[in-house]
């Protein structure tokens, strides 16, 4: 039995019309003679013709057939013998994947899924249909042959997941549902939203599958939502929350705001451009809930206008101080005078700081994946090959170090310069109070730094005033920043960056033997501002997508080192807050379905299409096996070798016709 894959192709064998006319307009060529004088020739009426007849019949025919060749080869002809097309009669499975992420609950998605299955089943009372409940993961799977009235009472029962869609399990799945030696169909029913529908890997399907895109609500086009909420503190009673609200949609919004948390209400009213982001600012009292709750009013996709935030206290900063191996007086003593100065609780700052201890021998073996910044009092002075390239692995890691000099001030200073941590040439000690009790004091500010902002008017405070007994003679590069000099224009403290980290080096310690800054005034916010730099600007939260785990302690940069969880991991499956091991986590729903963009549905059938050529992954259910008649047999290689072959005669057999005509007009 003849079939074709393109039937559609046969419409091109009505241009087998244009040789057949072409061949009846054609004209003999004209013979030009050559006249002595034109007063010979006479006035003459053309003969009438009659009925034109095609010429060259031959020629006509081998034109008809090439392009009749070329035609079925775009059609692709297949032939299956009579005896095996008999006995390949298939039955057709049916599986219906059904999308149920955040996206399906705005624009009546829910009503119009269950409508358009319902149809589905409808059609085909008889035929075994399988339906998979897809989500971020397969959330039910009815099998071939489960009554319609089981597939009533679950349509009945849907509910919208408040997750973003992965539906690359679902249609393995359904490649597992379809039965060997059968006709496959594959129905998606989804709103086929951009961000759901990207695969980076095909599930493998039946290469004859039959692909049915059915859009349930195509008419969505505007959204806006919460993406973001920034708390800070202004004071000891008082918190400002920055609420980010996205315009997803290409028309210009206008929502009201409105922000909970404990017993106050506030809203405002906030105009976002299309495709931007507006921020509006609350200032709240604080209180003693943890829980806050930013909304809009209400569109057609209710799932991203609530954002749940975190509005009580958070985690403090971890800080590891790093002590020279042998008791030392001096790196006690400015152990002492850090620790006071991180134990002050700034009412103005979500940072607080926790500093834990360890000598330099024992760093090597630290987890520094929990510490943010390091303090190397003295201690690096003393420091082997393997700490100092742990510390710059730790830097370019994003973290911050504070270094002072100590016993060995030269060797520390020639690791970090052999490590490409700090291009500095050490100059010698300058003072000491066995050296004349010569005293040195700070000139000069970088106005350009982070101590520029805290120190903008440094003779207000008693930044200058302190005395410098001894500190280290450095001569920096430009490409080395510093942030103070002394009085003799010789660098005090200096900054430099290594991968994504900061190292601050200061040339004299915080003991009282090299200054008298740790009983200054100025030497609180010094040490806070240069630790600081460590905490990023979403500090002390761990923000969640709904479905998304929980991290355990151990993978959580804010966790206590050696914390072990004793209760059941947190449920994400709903927005909301809580703590885990005292550190705040947010749970939303994913941003990624707010989004209005829809997958062209014609790039999606051919990426699935195409995708089932080259199996991946899940294995594709074996191809029927047909006996008793033969395989079915492409035909478009043979018509494309007599496509061929007609050219060539054609070719041949014009050029013979047009030289002989041309002979016989010379002999004339």
């Amino acid at each position: 039995m003849l079939s074709f894959a393109f039937p559609l192709f046969l419409w091109g064998l009505t241009a087998l019309l244009v040789p057949v006319l072409l061949h009846l307009m054609k004209r003999a060529i004209p013979v030009r003679l050559v006249f002595p004088s034109v007063r010979f020739l006479q006035k003459a009426h053309m003969p009438r013709e009659g009925r034109r007849q095609p010429q060259d019949l031959l020629l006509l025919l081998l034109r008809l057939l090439l392009l009749a060749a070329v035609v079925l080869v775009f059609a692709r002809p297949k032939w299956t013998p009579r005896q095996a097309s008999a006995a390949v009669r298939p039955e057709r499975d049916t599986v219906i994947v059904a999308d149920l992420s955040a996206s399906i609950g705005g624009w009546s998605g829910l009503e119009s899924l269950r409508r358009h299955i319902r149809d589905i089943v409808a059609t085909a009372p008889e035929q075994p249909i399988a339906v998979v409940l897809s989500s971020n993961r397969v959330l039910n799977v009815m099998p071939p042959g489960t009554s319609r009235t089981r597939v009533e009472e679950i349509l009945a029962k849907l509910t919208v997941q408040p997750v973003a869609g992965e539906h690359q399990a679902a249609l393995t799945q359904a490649a597992h549902l379809f039965q060997p030696g059968r006709q496959h169909t594959l129905i998606l029913v989804s709103d086929f939203q951009q961000t759901d529908w990207q695969f980076a890997v095909l599930p493998s399907l039946p290469p004859d599958t039959e692909y049915r895109l059915v859009d349930i609500n195509p008419d969505r086009a505007d959204n806006a939502g919460v993406t973001r909420a920034t708390v800070r503190p202004l004071d000891a009673n008082t918190l400002r929350v920055v609420a980010e609200v996205r315009n997803f949609g290409n028309s210009e919004a206008r929502r009201q705001v409105t922000l909970r948390a404990g017993g106050e209400t506030v809203t405002h009213a906030l105009t976002i451009p299309p495709r931007q982001v507006a921020n509006t600012a609350f200032v709240v009292p604080r209180s003693d809930t943890s829980h806050g709750l930013l909304s809009l009013d209400a569109d057609a996709y209710a799932a991203d206008d609530t954002y749940h935030f975190w509005a009580g206290q958070f985690p403090p900063v971890r800080v590891l101080a790093v002590l020279p191996g042998e008791q030392d007086p001096q790196a006690q003593d400015e152990l002492f005078f850090i620790r006071k100065a991180l134990a002050v609780n700034d009412d103005a700052s979500l940072v607080s700081f926790t500093v834990d201890t360890a000598e330099s021998d024992a760093l090597f073996a630290m987890d520094l994946d929990e510490v943010r910044s390091l303090l190397l009092l003295g201690a690096a002075g003393q420091f082997r090959e393997q700490e100092f390239q742990l510390l710059k692995d730790f830097l370019e890691n994003g973290g911050t170090a504070l270094a002072t000099p100590g016993a060995a001030t030269a060797h520390l200073f020639q690791g970090l310069r052999r490590h490409k941590l700090l291009e500095a040439d050490f100059l010698g000690i300058a003072g000491g109070r066995t050296r004349g009790n010569e005293i040195f004091g700070l000139g000069w500010v970088n106005p350009e730094s982070i101590l520029g902002r805290t120190f903008a008017k440094p003779e207000d405070t008693d930044l200058f005033l302190f005395a410098i007994y001894q500190y280290a003679r450095l001569r920096c590069p430009d490409s080395v920043k510093v942030l103070l000099r002394t009085l003799d224009d010789d660098p005090a403290l200096v900054e430099c960056t290594v991968g994504k980290g900061r190292l601050f080096v200061s040339t004299f310690a915080f003991h009282t033997g090299w200054s008298d800054l740790p009983v200054t005034g100025s030497f609180l916010p010094l040490v806070r501002d240069l630790l600081s730099t460590a905490v990023p600007d979403d500090w002390g939260v761990i923000r969640l997508e709904c479905g998304q785990p929980a991290p355990q302690p151990h993978t959580s940069e804010f966790a206590s080192p050696g914390t072990a969880r004793t209760d059941a991991p947190p449920d994400t499956s709903a927005p909301g807050v809580f703590a885990l091991d005292g550190v705040p986590c947010e749970v939303n729903v994913s941003r990624r379905e707010s989004v209005v963009e829809k997958v062209n549905l014609f790039d999606l059938q051919t990426q699935l299409q195409s995708g089932n050529a080259t199996p991946q992954d899940s294995p594709a259910p074996t191809a029927p096996s047909v006996t008793g008649g033969g395989a079915a047999r492409e035909l478009w290689p043979w018509c494309a070798g007599a496509a061929a072959v007609l050219l060539l005669g054609e070719l041949a057999l014009a050029l013979f016709l047009d030289r002989r005509e041309l002979a016989s007009h010379v002999n004339a």
